[in-house]
């Protein structure tokens, strides 16, 4: 079955624990851990081309574990490039249910990350105590290829 499916709604969970386990001169080193848990709610599609009435119902669900070392550059007030490696694992499932007429049939897809490693190059700009800009550049090597993320974030702590 393969479907446009557009976006799917749900709901996100997760948390993040920093330890920070040195600091050099000029240079900072923490220990990031991540967990996030998605709980994707169920859509439902009608099944193009039946001569008969078909329905396709799916539902995601993946989690996403991380740990690794963050090293930062303290040397200016307000700038902090750094540089983050980490083990990626991402794994889940798709759950399909499909009704033709009286035919009934089940099937759960398996949802897993081509690489379980992902190097991140940033900077974070603290206009203020409270203010913050980060960017970001990701890379996730798979035997084949690479894949790339880019991330722009606006923080704000209170």
């Amino acid at each position: 079955m393969e479907l446009e499916t557009g976006q799917i709604g749900g709901l996100l969970f997760g948390g993040e624990i920093r330890k920070s386990l040195f600091y050099i001169r000029n240079f900072e080193t923490e220990l990031i851990g991540q967990f996030i848990y998605y709980m994707g709610t169920e859509q439902e599609w009608e099944i193009p081309g039946l001569v008969v009435e078909g329905t396709v119902e799916g539902t995601p669900s993946w989690m996403r574990a991380s740990i690794g070392p963050v090293f930062t550059y303290r040397a200016y007030d307000y700038f902090f490039p750094y540089f983050y490696v980490n083990f990626n694992k991402l794994w889940g499932k798709y759950k399909m249910d499909q009704i033709v007429e009286d035919l009934k049939g089940s099937e759960d897809k398996k949802i897993s990350a081509k690489s379980v490693i992902s190097i991140s190059l940033g900077a974070i700009y603290a206009l203020t105590d409270s203010f913050s800009i980060k960017g970001e550049a990701s890379f996730m090597p798979y035997k084949g290829g690479v894949d790339l993320g880019v991330l722009f974030k606006t923080m704000y702590v209170f």
